[in-house]
């Protein structure tokens, strides 16, 4: 190899690269808890592997407008973890309904404003803190090893689908639940060498 096949650009990102693209199946999604309503333990692999799709949620910034000897310039509002977008994560319901039961108990007792007992820093039990402290989304590459993650924090369910019931027809059942998020982080993992 010579020196100019590390050769560099202006901005220290490399001339030569590994060119993979990335396949949007290969994901994981972990729950670090769950605010659980229902009479039943839950395993978290009722939620954890019945993940059927995830909509990462788009991330803008508004523009502040100014104008300079009558031209248009732009200026990025920097506005930190405020007006974050929902995540909507759809699931396949398991044989036993648990996983759309939860969703459902969660949804149902927050909107008559029952608290499932977790407390906050001065020990008040209130409705905001029955929530997924993180919903974290793994990204694989090709070779199934986890090289990034998108971690969202403090999540609220907000909203539940309505789930389908046909007969006659062998299909699996799903659901999409859909949160509000206090905060994203992106971390890798893994780099690439």
């Amino acid at each position: 190899m010579t020196n100019n096949d590390y050769e560099r650009n202006a901005t220290g990102q490399d001339f030569v690269e590994d060119i993979n693209t990335f396949n949007k199946n290969k994901f994981l999604v972990r729950f670090s808890n769950f605010p659980n309503f229902t009479n039943f333990k839950l395993n978290m692999n009722v939620l954890n592997l019945y993940v059927e799709s995830v909509t990462i949620p788009d991330l803008s910034i508004p523009m502040l407008q100014t104008v300079y000897m009558h031209e248009r310039q732009l200026h990025p509002a920097s506005i930190g973890a405020r007006e974050l977008q929902a995540v909507t994560i759809t699931f396949q319901i398991d044989e036993l309904k648990k996983n759309f039961q939860a969703f459902y108990a969660w949804m149902y007792y927050m909107r008559y404003g029952q608290t499932c007992g977790k407390t906050n820093l001065k020990g008040e039990e209130l409705l905001r803190m029955d929530c997924i402290d993180t919903i974290e989304v793994v990204f694989l590459n090709n070779n199934n090893e986890a090289v990034s993650k998108m971690v969202f924090g403090h999540c609220i369910l907000n909203n539940l689908s309505s789930m389908e019931l046909t007969k006659q027809q062998s299909e699996i059942g799903k659901f999409t639940a859909t949160f509000e998020v206090e905060t994203i982080d992106l971390e890798v993992i893994k780099e690439e060498e």
